[in-house]
């Protein structure tokens, strides 16, 4: 029971920790904002945009961004370079 209630206190707090966003309008912007930098090849620079609004544990989000700089090169090869982001 413990166990349980200090797992529940780690995440609530953690859940606390993240911010959140006014209204769909202000989700729509910074979607926008983090593909706009995604669209330019800057994809770190883009995902951090979104790191204050998750709820992941930043080693988490850390090893996510790792992950995704070692298969960067993969997908680029695949599929080529970013070219942009299409207007919506």
């Amino acid at each position: 029971m413990k166990n349980i209630l200090l797992i529940l206190v780690l995440l609530f707090s953690n859940i606390s920790l993240s911010e959140t966003l006014k209204d769909k309008e202000e989700a729509k912007m910074l979607a926008k904002s983090i593909m706009e930098l995604v669209g330019k090849g800057e994809v770190e620079k883009g995902l951090s945009l979104a790191k204050p609004y998750l709820i992941i544990p930043d080693h988490e989000f850390k090893g996510f961004l790792n992950s995704l700089n070692m298969q960067a090169p993969i997908i680029e090869q695949r599929f080529g370079k970013t070219v942009g982001m299409e207007p919506s």
